[in-house]
């Protein structure tokens, strides 16, 4: 299973962006997506009778009522069907869900302070009620994702296309000629691997204008650490780096994305790592040869699945982005964690800057 923590625009491009990132994941095998709309709600949209269980199988899926009025449900719902067995959709930002994510979410205390205004902390608890949902769905995997990341399993050969309404497996749905990911989370347990850290690949828009990134955006940075280094090969990065301010040649994160299997005691570490339970700590496996922090033992390099990376394809999801994010701190937590002079930095700075802020984005 897939969850994911999304804010998108109430319009065409929110849609699609919904549908090809759900479509993509149900057509390479994973059988169930967990959505959790970030949207702020009225208290008319709050359901006070909503409950839960006590239990690791639990708990009981949001009533309809409590869901925000947003077009990207609505075409789910169409897609999918109200009471999807691939699909289950969340309202993020809903009480009675904090409430229970307070009793139940192992990191509540860590994150508790900051989710009304760190979209990270709200992405921590969700993470770890999907963990238990999945649990309910007798899913064995989970990957955190964002709405703007696609799992990639390996290259196409023949793309089928389908729909699931009314199936009853997600097989339905699956591509033809592409890799799917049940044979690789198979690898995995016969390889007594609990936890697994994806390498991650930025896209490289090559217009302005982009509707659905996915569809539209073929061009991709690969990640340094994948890349066999020559004199050629570091002339490329330096032009990338000269891009940026800060001599980036990844935009933002290079530290992967990850999967853990579904069972008691396992927690979010970040919004890119999962903690295991102690006795399971050594059955952490990366495909990052990272020197900062290398741990030869625990390396799987493999060229797939690896995580593709959308981030900020287009003017208008740039701007989309920002405005949602606003004037934020320069720090993550309250200072705990201060962001590092970056193009993260310097969005934030354009986007609250006065004058012509296309033309500071386009240059």
């Amino acid at each position: 299973a897939i969850v994911t923590t999304l804010r998108v625009p109430d319009d065409e491009r929110g849609v699609s962006i919904v549908l090809s990132w759900c479509r993509w994941h149900l057509g390479v095998g994973f059988s169930h997506l967990f959505l959790f709309f970030d949207e702020p709600l009225s208290s008319s949209n709050k359901d006070p009778a909503l409950s839960f269980e006590n239990d690791f199988k639990g708990p009981q899926l949001p009533p309809k009522g409590i869901l925000p009025d947003h077009p990207a449900i609505v075409a789910l719902e169409n897609e999918f069907g109200k009471t999807s067995q691939f699909v289950t959709i969340l309202s993020g930002q809903d009480l009675e869900l904090g409430r229970w994510q307070k009793a139940h979410c192992p990191s509540w205390g860590k994150y508790s302070s900051f989710l009304h205004n760190e979209v990270q902390a709200r992405q921590a608890m969700n993470a770890e009620t999907a963990l238990i949902l999945a649990a309910k769905e007798n899913c064995t995997w989970l990957v955190h994702l964002d709405i703007d990341e696609l799992f990639y399993t390996g290259p196409v050969e023949n793309i089928c296309s389908g729909s699931v309404t009314g199936s009853t497996s997600c097989s339905s749905y699956q591509f033809e000629g592409v890799p799917q990911v049940g044979r690789h989370f198979q690898m995995l347990e016969d390889k007594n691997v609990y936890h697994m850290t994806y390498i991650n690949h930025e896209a490289v828009p090559e217009k302005h204008d982009i509707s659905d990134y996915f569809k539209e955006t073929t061009l991709f940075r690969r990640h340094h650490f994948s890349i066999q280094m020559s004199s050629q090969a570091r002339e490329a990065m330096k032009f990338w780096e000269q891009r940026t301010n800060h001599g980036q040649y990844l935009l933002v994160y290079d530290c992967g994305k990850s999967a853990t299997r579904v069972m008691p005691n396992t927690s979010v570490q970040s919004v890119h790592h999962w903690k295991l339970p102690t006795e399971y700590s050594d059955k952490k496996r990366t495909g990052l040869a990272d020197p900062r922090h290398l741990n030869v033992e625990q390396l799987l390099i493999a060229e797939w699945p690896c995580v593709l990376h959308y981030v900020t394809c287009g003017l208008d999801w740039f701007e989309d982005k920002y405005e949602v994010l606003g004037n934020f701190e320069s720090s993550w937590y309250g200072g705990e964690l201060p962001i590092a002079p970056s193009f993260h930095l310097d969005a934030r700075d354009v986007m609250q800057s006065e004058g012509n802020k296309t033309s500071k984005i386009a240059s």
